[in-house]
């Protein structure tokens, strides 16, 4: 009665195939990407996908971290200015806020930096990337 037993959820000690070795590697090579992609979203602090607007229209705070200079060229309608270099000292205010931060900035490299410093201290944030996307 014994049935089929897993060896490594791919192919069973008692020949029973539960995946071929063919679907195996394809199954291996997919969840690699899966999983690069992953990190990749995670080292630039993109997470997943998320609905920035739905979040705005529920209060979430936008921050833009270009510097001064950048931000009087072009910015998002009810954004705050912080610059990157002034996130640390913004913290507590920031949290004190109890809301979700989404950070934009020129190309999402700051932004990224920027959620990954709130997120380290106990605040949800997320990174929206370019200040483009909202004009």
């Amino acid at each position: 009665m014994g049935g089929c037993k897993t060896k490594n959820g791919l192919i069973n000690s008692d020949g029973c195939s539960v995946l071929s070795y063919a679907n195996s590697s394809l199954l291996n090579t997919q969840n690699t990407t899966l999983l690069y992609m992953g990190f990749i979203r995670k080292i630039f602090g993109l997470g997943p996908k998320i609905n920035y607007q739905e979040l705005l229209k529920n209060g979430a705070v936008l921050i833009d971290v270009r510097s001064p200079g950048e931000y009087a060229q072009g910015k998002v309608s009810g954004s705050q200015n912080i610059p990157l270099n002034k996130i640390d000292e913004e913290l507590k205010k920031l949290k004190e806020l109890n809301k979700p931060i989404l950070l934009c900035c020129a190309s999402g490299i700051r932004s990224g930096r920027a959620a990954s410093i709130l997120k380290q201290n106990g605040i949800e944030a997320y990174n929206v990337g370019s200040w483009n996307k909202f004009t």
